[in-house]
């Protein structure tokens, strides 16, 4: 999970995109993706960004979060999300790719964004809070998990 912020005016902004793959097609969130056996969580990071919006950034591990998804009661989804942050990035934006279409959101929106109650990692949500907050160098690592039916 690839969370990128920028200040403009005085206004914070989070790089969100609207998914057009499944199982998340349509489902406005930060960019993120898979790591690949052996590759570091940070580089594949700056893998995923640049691949998926033209953008360059150096990222920091904040923490991970397990999710656990079940469905009619079966365990459907078990993963874990390495959460990074950058807070400087370099190049142009690509608006559109095949994996999504990307934009500059306001916090207070991405926060929103980011607190549904179904196909959604908490933990982002409390990472926007202390980025809008000026605390996220204070945020301690984490390890979180969350069960959710769907």
């Amino acid at each position: 999970i690839t969370i990128v912020s920028r200040v403009i005016d005085g206004k914070i902004e989070i790089l969100q995109q609207v998914r057009k793959s499944h199982p998340s097609f349509g489902k406005v969130g930060v960019p993120g993706g898979v790591v690949l056996k052996g590759e570091l969580i940070e580089s594949a990071a700056t893998r995923k960004l640049k691949h998926e919006t033209g953008l360059d950034a150096t990222f920091k591990l904040l923490g991970n979060e397990r999710r656990m998804m079940y469905k009619s009661g079966e365990l459907f989804s078990d993963l874990i999300f390495p959460i990074v942050y950058a807070d400087t990035y370099s190049g142009e934006l690509i608006v559109d790719t095949d994996f999504g279409h990307n934009m500059w959101v306001p916090i207070n929106q991405a926060i929103k964004n980011e607190s549904s109650e179904f196909d959604s990692i908490r933990s982002i949500a409390v990472v926007l809070k202390a980025i809008k907050n000026g605390t996220i160098e204070k945020l301690p690592v984490f390890f979180n998990e969350e069960i959710q039916a769907c």
